[in-house]
């Protein structure tokens, strides 16, 4: 999934990589500190981005299927859904090694030549 959406849509997978997008404007006390904008102050940019979050949700979601989404419905951005995702699904670094000890076991034990560790 990460290779599609890096390929396919590069600012969809900064959704993912980063966080959902919140626009910001000075504040009126202090000019150097930030705070989210008012919704009625967005701009084309601001929505379009937003539309970016919600479209490299959407693209999550519809990979998914029903079983493993219905434990998933209360993550509200890509990114959270992603890191959700990563756990059960091999993306993090103890699942690879887990895996790769089940790739080593099975095929020591196919009648295969012993792999020396």
């Amino acid at each position: 999934m990460s290779h599609f959406m890096s390929n396919q849509h590069t600012e969809c997978w900064r959704s993912v990589m980063y966080e959902q997008y919140v626009p910001t404007a000075p504040t009126t006390e202090k000019p150097n500190v930030q705070e989210p904008k008012d919704h009625r102050n967005y701009s084309e940019q601001d929505f379009q981005k937003f539309e970016l979050d919600i479209k490299a949700f959407a693209m999550l979601v519809m990979a998914l299927v029903n079983e493993v989404y219905v434990g998933l419905l209360h993550y509200s951005n890509a990114k959270e859904l992603w890191g959700a995702l990563k756990e059960p699904f091999g993306g993090t670094t103890k699942v690879i090694e887990n895996n790769r000890g089940i790739l080593n076991h099975k095929y020591e034990t196919s009648g295969h030549v012993k792999v020396k560790h």
